[in-house]
């Protein structure tokens, strides 16, 4: 899990990202699949996100 910090449109962002891999030795087609979901780390930047779902 890595912190990162984003500035969009004058807004400090404060997120977590999260790398998940897939796959076994045997299954060569998921071998290399890595996914980077990002997550808000406090309620700040969930607000921020937020405001565009409503």
């Amino acid at each position: 899990m890595l912190t990162v910090d984003f500035t969009v449109r004058g807004h400090s962002l404060k997120m977590f990202s999260k790398l998940s891999q897939f796959g076994t030795a045997l299954d060569a087609g998921k071998e290399e699949l890595l996914i980077e979901s990002y997550f808000p780390a406090d309620e700040q930047c969930k607000a921020f996100f937020l405001q565009f779902t409503n």
